[in-house]
């Protein structure tokens, strides 16, 4: 039978043996130090990186309640802009219905314009009616009388229209024969109406004779008068100065195609220096009553017509071109006041006796009453 006995000598490798044991017991000790270093550390930076860790999950929580709330808010915002875009869209499209029945307005309002305007053109250009009345007490041969008041106003028609333009609505002429006058001391006066048809005019005398050069006169400048009808002038003084220079210059024309007696003289009768005497010394008023009531109204009259009649000697065409430009402002309902009548001879012509035209309004007192 085999017996274990224990050995009876070192074995040469057993040194061996105890040196790797050795080192294997070093490494191991080594690596269970790293290993419980490692351990520490980790449990350590652990606890840290969780609190870290915490600490951000706890602010990122109030960051959340923070961002709820201005989504809120945000919210709130996005539907009162909503609403308010709700609201202005409403407004447009009421702003747009408006409009397209404000344009269609405007169409129909252009439209009717531009009817009446070819109606007021049609109707200015038929000639007026002429017919007569008898309301005097005393006049004898009135019916020869009112045979030579017919044919002067047809003679003068045309050279009225000439120099004046086409009249404003002129409709009818009715000659009316009478005893006395609103305005003592008058040679005429006229009577404006406005009917369905157009501008009705009535001129007062007292008598006419063709020969005498007062009654011609009176009748055309009341029928140049009538030619303005309601677009007369607001400004008496600026409406009776075109007339007086009118007249005088419808009736040279006439005499010199000897439509009329070779009469000694017309209306105006100033010299130059008397002109510029009165010129400096007068008063134009400006208020109508006191126009025609003023003690020196027959010097002014001839410095009014004067002041216009150097705008006709400058250029024929003038009252033409002045009436052509005031008419379309009167249309549109613009009062005929002086603004407008300076305006439209300035429009009509630039020098007078090679002055400027603003120079010589200016200057002239005629253009200026106050």
């Amino acid at each position: 039978m085999f017996r274990f006995s224990l050995p009876t000598r070192v074995s040469r490798l057993y040194p061996a043996f105890a040196l790797v044991f050795a080192l294997s017991t070093a490494v191991l000790a080594y690596a269970w130090q790293s290993t419980e270093i490692e351990l520490t550390n980790l449990s350590t930076n652990s606890q840290k990186n969780i609190s870290e860790l915490q600490s951000q999950v706890t602010s990122l929580g109030i960051g959340e309640k923070d961002d709820q709330a201005k989504l809120q808010v945000q919210k709130q915002q996005i539907d009162q802009a909503a609403t308010q875009l709700a609201d202005l869209k409403k407004q447009y499209d009421q702003a747009s219905a408006d409009l397209s029945t404000k344009e269609t307005q405007l169409k129909d309002a252009q439209s009717q314009l531009t009817q009446t305007a070819s109606e007021l053109n049609d109707l200015r250009s038929h000639p007026p009616l002429f017919s007569f009345q008898n309301n005097s007490t005393t006049l004898q041969d009135v019916k020869t009388k009112e045979s030579e008041i017919k044919t002067l106003i047809t003679n003068a028609y045309d050279y009225i229209q000439t120099l004046y333009g086409q009249p404003y609505l002129l409709h009818s002429i009715t000659i009316t024969f009478v005893d006395n006058f609103s305005i003592a001391g008058s040679a005429g006066e006229i009577l404006i109406s406005n009917g369905p048809d157009g501008i009705n005019i009535n001129i007062h005398l007292k008598d006419f004779d063709p020969n005498n050069f007062q009654d011609v006169n009176t009748v055309i400048h009341e029928i140049i008068h009538g030619f303005h009808g309601i677009a007369v002038f607001n400004t008496s003084a600026l409406e009776e100065g075109i007339t007086v220079a009118m007249t005088d210059a419808v009736m040279s024309n006439m005499i010199a195609d000897k439509k009329l007696p070779h009469f000694d003289h017309l209306y105006i009768t100033l010299t130059p220096g008397e002109y510029t005497s009165l010129n400096q010394t007068l008063t134009i008023p400006a208020d109508n009553s006191a126009f025609y009531s003023n003690p020196q109204v027959a010097e002014i009259y001839q410095v009014i017509g004067m002041a216009w009649y150097q705008l006709y000697q400058n250029d024929p065409t003038i009252f033409k071109q002045i009436n052509d430009y005031y008419y379309p402002h009167i249309q549109k309902g613009e009062k005929a006041d002086t603004p407008l009548i300076l305006d439209a001879i300035r429009s009509a012509i630039k020098s007078v006796n090679n002055q400027p035209i603003a120079t010589y309004l200016a200057q002239n007192i005629a253009f200026n009453p106050r």
